[in-house]
């Protein structure tokens, strides 16, 4: 779903990752490659990766951050988060479409 959101931005252009398949699959969890997102986001031409955790707090209540990070240096340029109380998948979408619509694309 954020690909979707993001695609139908005018901020953000997706770039296809198909061709790195493999080079994904060995880098998993991305969450914990210290920054191997900004070498794949570099082979495809990005100037910037988005990356997103979800942390479990409870049975029901769940942790979505998203990051943005500049790709040439590395730094990140944009975090977010947001707290969600219903483990489905209606509650993940909600948490995520507040967080582009609120924050990620805020001022677009």
């Amino acid at each position: 779903k954020l690909q979707s959101l993001l695609s139908d931005s005018v901020r953000y252009r997706l770039f296809a990752m198909d061709p790195l398949t493999e080079a994904i699959s060995k880098a998993q969890p991305i969450f914990k490659c210290n920054g191997c997102e900004l070498d794949l986001a570099k082979e495809v031409g990005a100037k910037q990766s988005i990356t997103g955790t979800v942390q479990k707090a409870s049975a029901n209540l769940l942790n979505i951050s998203i990051f943005v990070r500049d790709v040439a240096s590395g730094d990140v340029v944009n975090s977010m988060a947001v707290s969600v109380r219903q483990n489905t998948d209606a509650g993940w979408l909600r948490g995520v479409r507040w967080l582009v619509r609120n924050r990620l694309l805020k001022g677009s």
